[in-house]
């Protein structure tokens, strides 16, 4: 007591970089986690883990001031951890004390240190006590207790046991009424209580028997079956399977640049996090495969093909519980081109990330890069049997404004996909550029069908026959194929993108495109008049609706 300079202590959070000499002699600094005992100047002691050097008690001490406390067992587990500082009092502390039994251990200590060394107690003890913690009150039913531990126990002798174990029983109606002291935090609820009844009453005491029930045949759920079947996919394009935490921090909505009134931001805080790290359950799986690339790329990791399905937690309706979305997202780091091995289908994926190891003026292997991811995302569709999707040019926050799209399917919007923006990159320290993409899987799932009919080989030929056409760059390729299916009729059996021009000869602002058509009758052999009718009707549509010019007056045409 001589040793407090201001004769007057207080309880605090440390202050960032705070110092003080634990009694172990080691200089320790300290963090904002970190609650201390202090005097107005300095801290003294670290809560419920060990006492400071500078007030250590030694053989020229006279006066001591005696402190009983009850600390918050998180607090100071996350203090113990945060200083690799593992002592008696943490253990204890730890695990929760009797709230109720502060002053009586401090007039029991009192008395020992009277008994033992002499001196004389000073009247009067000052107690700080702002929320009074009361006992729990537990309902149990014993007809509920018997039942999953399989015993025949009865109501007398269940409230005997938790008698013998200091708790106050009251009789109800069809239940007991259990008054947990506050010496026992470990009791919070029924099932605790049907524990503490098995393990007085013996294990060994409980009978080993068999469970009868009628078993039938199971099968896999639908919904498994579209996971199995995703996961299939992007396996077999090129993407190996990760797993991240479901938990996050807030300031990963400032570093993937969601706006301040995006719901995504109001995600579900955890009463008693571990670390500042993983504080909330995460909306998006976006800064996941972000992080992901990062730690790939640091570990000079030069190419990352991922993916991950997952479940996000969304907290629109704060009157409600929180909605448990699946989401499938995946990740590609590398620069994909024409000559790359890696495969580039025509695909369609829930979510995912594309990381290109591109250089400033290499906007060709950004563009292969974004038309891969397309092109997975559209396999995937495919073989979950969705053949009526699109993807509209959009702008969003988190995406470069050049190469971004929304995925929608039936009009309804159930993903995003595009180039990550520089500013995003930067947030979180990668160099490459990235390409990601997001779809929510449950909305997926409503539209997926993965029964398959046979369909005979076709017994007549099919002409195929190559259109270039000259449209303004704002124009998508996906507009253009929707209008020459529509126009093509039943005869149009398919639509193959297979050129892409800027340069001579085409003016500035447009860009030239070319396509195969595929014709068939299923019925007989196509005449050169039914095709060119048909192609004439294609070419009529694309100048009304688009205004497009054609570049070759001659289609070529081949039978197959």
């Amino acid at each position: 007591y001589e040793l407090l300079g201001m004769k007057k202590i207080i309880v605090r959070k440390a202050k960032e970089g705070e110092r003080m000499v634990t009694l172990d002699g080691e200089a320790r600094e300290l963090s904002e986690d970190v609650l201390v005992i202090a005097e107005p100047l300095r801290a003294v002691a670290i809560a419920g883990v060990m006492g400071g050097l500078n007030t250590e008690v030694s053989e020229k001490t006279k006066v001591v001031l005696l402190e009983s406390a009850h600390f918050n067992p998180v607090s100071v587990r996350m203090s113990a951890r945060k200083l690799s500082l593992s002592t008696e009092a943490s253990f204890r502390f730890e695990r929760g004390v009797d709230p109720q039994g502060t002053v009586l251990a401090l007039n029991r200590v009192a008395k020992i240190i009277k008994e033992i060394a002499g001196g004389e107690i000073t009247k009067g003890v000052i107690d700080c006590y702002p929320k009074t913690i009361l006992p729990k009150v537990i309902s149990f039913r014993p007809q509920r207790a018997n039942k999953i531990l399989g015993t025949n126990l009865s109501s007398l002798e269940m409230e005997e046991i938790l008698s013998r174990l200091e708790l106050k029983v009251d009789k109800e109606e069809k239940s007991l009424k259990v008054t947990v002291p506050t010496f026992r935090p470990d009791l919070t609820e029924e099932i605790d209580l049907v524990e503490e009844i098995a393990r007085i009453y013996g294990y060994d005491q409980i009978k080993t028997t068999l469970p009868r029930t009628e078993v039938t045949p199971g099968r896999q759920s639908s919904l498994l079956s579209l996971e199995d079947k995703a996961k299939e996919v992007l396996s077999s394009a090129g993407l190996r399977e990760t797993i991240t935490f479901s938990l996050t921090n807030p300031s990963v909505f400032d570093k993937i640049l969601f706006s301040e009134d995006d719901p995504r931001r109001q995600a579900i805080s955890l009463k008693n996090p571990l670390t500042k790290d993983y504080t909330i359950l995460r909306t998006t799986l976006l800064p996941s495969l972000l992080g992901v690339v990062k730690m790939n790329a640091s570990h000079k990791v030069g190419q990352v093909f991922i993916y991950e399905l997952g479940r996000v937690y969304l907290n629109y309706q704060k009157d409600s519980l929180p909605q448990e979305v699946r989401v499938l997202a995946g990740a590609i780091s590398a620069e994909v081109s024409p000559r790359s091995t890696v495969p580039i289908p025509q695909p369609t994926v829930l979510a995912g990330t594309i990381s290109a190891e591109t250089s400033e003026g290499n906007s060709g292997g950004a563009l292969d890069s974004f038309l891969c991811l397309k092109g997975i995302v559209g396999l995937l569709f495919k073989e979950m049997g969705i053949l009526n999707y699109e993807m509209d040019k959009t702008s969003h926050p988190t995406f470069s404004s050049k190469r971004v799209a929304k995925i929608k399917i039936n009009g309804e919007e159930v993903g995003i996909l595009g180039e990550v923006s520089p500013q995003v990159r930067e947030n979180f320290g990668i160099d490459g550029s990235v390409f990601i993409f997001e779809v929510n899987f449950d909305k997926l799932s409503t539209y997926a069908n993965l029964e398959r009919h046979y369909i005979s080989l076709p017994k007549y030929p099919a002409v195929r026959r190559d259109i270039a056409i000259l449209v303004k760059e704002e124009v998508s390729s996906e507009q253009i194929v929707n209008i020459i299916k529509k126009a093509g009729g039943n005869l149009l059996e398919r639509v193959d993108f297979f050129d892409l021009y800027r340069g001579e000869q085409i003016p500035e602002g447009f860009k030239s495109l070319a396509y195969t058509l595929t014709y068939r009758d299923k019925e007989k052999t196509l005449t050169d008049e039914e095709v060119k009718k048909c192609q004439d009707k294609v070419i009529e549509e694309l100048k009304v609706k688009l205004s497009a010019r054609i570049r070759e007056k001659e289609s070529r045409v081949k039978m197959l």
